[in-house]
């Protein structure tokens, strides 16, 4: 089986009759192909198992388990990295990049916390909403759940709580209700009703977000993309305590605090856009639309000169991403709601018609009037 980073970092080559490997950093089940390729394609194998020891570091109970760095000898200071083949303290992007072992010190960096499953938590100052003057506080009762949700709503609530999100208190002159939202999977979202208690009352934030032919002009000349997701992203910005108190939500369990940047809060959009702005400031060939990042290039090298540098500004600023929802290297990737490649002139809309297709005709009087 085929680890899903590696199979999305990795291009499929020519399908050929599988032959022996040698050593472990030759084996390729990434795609059912021969261990015989040309060097850049050796070097991009070598380097999708890099990135996943990169990233098993931080799972001990699974590296420990599938890998040790004494057994491998395909990795040490004397060989040099399978990632790139430099040895000592030789530059390389892709030892900036990648990490092939903890231990390996010519292959230092911290962007494989980047991926961690846990959430983030930017360091930076934390989020301050500014009320206006004549706001008033309102304290709205916690509304009743469907029976069939409450045993889920109280999951994910404890969830939150533990993960520093939300803090019990007893008093509070501001609390919104919450609503429970089903996604696909089952599992259920919490979402706050901020639109009578604080919405009204905040000063919004005026920083605009960029318009979608700006965005796309930055990606001009591409071959390769690179999606990045981050994860909660709003939960991933600290509230300072008076925009804690202000962020209260009222459930069937007791009032509780927001220490995050909730969802549903008008001025989360631009707080949010700025800081990425910000953040990824000066960095050619990225675009970024809240939270979903794209990364390109004119060719490999300024690809991944400009994804280094975006991994290691968003893990210094403490920001985590859903490796799930990546791309790394892709001919072509959606993005906003279009198909982007470098072969298309522009950008094409992704136009979703099944709706439409599943519509029948109406046969009546009375389903006309309804449609």
């Amino acid at each position: 089986m085929a680890d899903l980073l590696s199979w999305k970092w990795t291009p499929e080559p020519p399908r050929r009759p599988t032959g022996p490997c040698s050593t472990p950093s030759q084996h390729c089940s990434l795609h059912p192909c021969s261990c015989e390729h040309t060097p850049v394609r050796k070097c991009q194998l070598k380097a999708a198992s890099a990135l996943l020891w990169k990233l098993l570091k931080h799972r001990p109970s699974h590296s420990a388990s599938l890998w040790s760095p004494a057994a491998d000898p395909t990795c040490s200071e004397e060989t040099g990295c399978p990632s790139c083949g430099s040895t000592g303290d030789q530059s390389s992007r892709w030892q900036l990049l990648l990490r092939c072992r903890p231990d390996c010190s010519s292959c230092s960096t911290s962007t494989a916390i980047f991926f961690s499953p846990e959430l983030g938590k930017y360091n930076g100052p934390p989020v301050s909403l500014n009320m206006k003057p004549d706001a008033q506080p309102r304290f709205m009762k916690a509304r009743n759940l469907p029976f069939a949700l409450k045993d889920k709503v109280e999951s994910q609530l404890d969830r939150e709580i533990e993960q520093g999100i939300l803090v019990p208190v007893q008093h509070s002159e501001y609390a919104s209700p919450v609503v429970p939202v089903l996604k696909s999977d089952g599992s259920v979202r919490v979402c706050s009703d901020f639109k009578q208690t604080v919405n009204p009352n905040v000063e919004p934030d005026s920083y605009p977000l960029p318009r979608i032919e700006e965005l796309f002009a930055k990606l001009t000349g591409g071959r390769l993309f690179t999606k990045l997701d981050l994860s909660q992203a709003y939960m991933q910005l600290p509230l300072d305590e008076a925009s804690q108190e202000v962020c209260t939500i009222n459930t069937h369990n007791g009032v509780l605090r927001y220490t995050r940047l909730p969802f549903g809060v008008s001025p989360a959009v631009g707080i949010f856009q700025r800081r990425m702005d910000c953040l990824l400031q000066g960095i050619t060939s990225t675009a970024c639309f809240i939270d979903d990042l794209i990364i390109t290039g004119k060719d490999d090298s300024s690809h991944l000169n400009s994804l280094e540098q975006v991994l290691e500004k968003l893990s210094q600023s403490g920001l985590r991403c859903k490796l799930e929802k990546c791309q790394f290297m892709q001919t072509s990737v959606s993005y906003l709601g279009h198909r982007i490649d470098a072969s298309a002139s522009a950008p094409k809309r992704i136009v979703d018609a099944s709706a439409l297709s599943a519509l029948q005709l109406p046969r009546t009087q009375l389903s006309c009037a309804a449609s």
